[in-house]
């Protein structure tokens, strides 16, 4: 999932890159770009997000009649999230795309979890009635903008050294040589790209001056800023403006020389900055289950009980189930819960307390000792009978046929086998747990065996990593 594609919504066609796994981050893209730039997503994406770039009307492969306003392409973006069935994001808005994420974060705050503004235009970019204004609309009018670019780039053929300086006049108050100096060789390839061979401003950037953040003092998100002083293109005071009248927002003082807050000095603490504030508070306020089959297994569990309440600060509920304290029948594959009593178990045992614990979970954590690489006895009951969980449709995806599961919500689901040579069930309790979990229809999943007689630091280590493959964020 890492491919540039068109969706048809109700408020018109809209370009779009979607790419890796966990929590959607939407990112707004600047101007004169569209959802080909680099946003240093992979950051992202290493780090257990899913990232989705919508493009904007008027760039590429979104048409300007998708929306000309900062409000008209809000709604558009709303619309694909409801194509693609997205319930929640984490919204980036950089430099020309701030108006547009404003706008969205004010109109959809049932969307929006928090809101990051980078390098971002809040204030009216340029005053009708100055040259500025009318120099944007002549230069980069849609049948000149394109020759206005190949000039550039044979200008950089021609002396990239000076080309690059003298466009940096435009992104930094600082000595722009000097600025360009600091860079490294992988920086200055970047650079290149952003200011100079990557652009098209389309149709797009003539009205992306026009666009107008209203009302941001209704905005409720958590939100951060980041501008750097040393900006030349967008004004710090277009950072300030914004912290003063969002009340639940930070201002962050960028280290950077310019604009471009991705690239030179200071842009690893740009993206320490807001990887830190994309993952506060996403691990608090969750329930918990650990289904227990290794009950002679008490020292390994209690250790993971004691991570889970250190890692999980503000957890709500931690609930632990020993299978071998509770009555649990084999599931007799009449498929009476799928079909003649739909999320209904004709078994009448204790799975009807302990599936509705199940659901309402935002983690599920499955202990087990291994035989041959597969689960105990117990825990196999125990998932055979999750069957409600699923309808009686199905999907083809990759070639396989997969259930259509019957909740939105489904837990993070975390399997631990417990062995005296991890090395010899590895394998197939990797693939076994995989596939089940694919069958269930459980999005983001990870599982690990772990030797017995491991010491506590081990024990806790080998915790950590289970639970970061699986996207948790710890």
């Amino acid at each position: 999932m890492n491919e540039i594609k068109i969706c048809e919504t109700e408020k018109g066609r809209i370009e779009y890159l979607q790419a890796g796994r966990g929590p959607t981050v939407m990112i707004v893209h600047g101007g004169h770009d569209s959802c080909r730039g680099n946003y240093m997503q992979q950051n992202l994406i290493e780090n257990n997000f899913s990232v989705l770039i919508p493009t904007r009307p008027g760039y590429r492969g979104t048409p300007i009649t998708s929306g000309k306003t900062a409000e008209s392409t809000a709604n558009l973006f709303a619309a694909l999230l409801k194509r693609l069935e997205i319930k929640k994001v984490i919204l980036i808005g950089n430099s020309a795309g701030g108006p547009v994420a404003l706008e969205f974060a004010k109109r959809y705050p049932e969307i929006v979890e928090k809101l990051i503004l980078e390098s971002a235009v809040v204030k009216p970019w340029f005053h009708r009635l100055t040259y500025q204004y009318y120099g944007v609309k002549v230069i980069f009018n849609p049948k000149r903008q394109r020759k206005f670019w190949q000039n550039l780039t044979n200008k950089f053929n021609e002396n990239p050294k000076k080309t690059l300086v003298d466009t940096m006049k435009l992104f930094t108050r600082l000595n722009p040589e000097a600025v360009i100096d600091r860079m490294n060789a992988e920086e200055i390839e970047l650079l290149k790209k952003t200011m100079i061979t990557g652009n098209d401003s389309g149709e797009g950037f003539v009205h992306d001056v026009e666009h107008r953040a209203k009302k941001i003092n209704d905005i409720v998100c958590p939100t951060l800023i980041i501008h750097s002083k040393n900006d030349a293109s967008v004004p710090f005071s277009h950072a300030e403006y914004t912290h003063k009248m969002i009340k639940n927002s930070v201002l962050f003082e960028a280290p950077t020389d310019s604009h471009f807050l991705y690239i030179g000095p200071g842009s690893q603490e740009v993206l320490e900055k807001r990887m830190a504030f994309i993952k506060a508070g996403r691990n608090t306020r969750m329930k918990i289950l650990l289904v227990n089959a290794a009950s002679s297994s008490q020292t390994e569990i209690d250790a993971l009980q004691e991570w889970i309440y250190s890692s999980f600060p503000g957890i709500q509920k931690l609930i632990r189930i020993n299978l071998n304290m509770n009555k649990i029948l084999p599931c007799n594959a009449c498929m009476s819960c799928q079909i003649k009593n739909p999320g209904i178990c004709v078994i009448k045992d204790d799975m009807q307390k302990l599936l509705p614990t199940y659901i309402n979970s935002d983690i599920v954590v499955f202990i087990t000792p291994l035989f041959c690489g597969g689960y105990s006895s117990e825990l196999k009951k125990f998932i055979d009978r999750m069957c409600p969980v699923l309808t009686a449709c199905f999907e083809k995806r990759n070639g396989e046929t997969w259930h259509i599961p019957r909740y939105e919500k489904r837990p993070v689901m975390i399997g631990i086998g417990l062995n005296e040579d991890p090395g010899y069930s590895e394998a197939i309790f990797n693939q076994l747990f995989s596939r089940n979990m694919r069958q269930l229809n459980i999005r983001k999943h990870s599982c690990q065996i772990i030797a017995k007689g491991m010491n506590l630091d081990e024990l806790k280590t080998s915790f950590h990593q289970t639970f970061n493959d699986a996207g948790l964020l710890i």
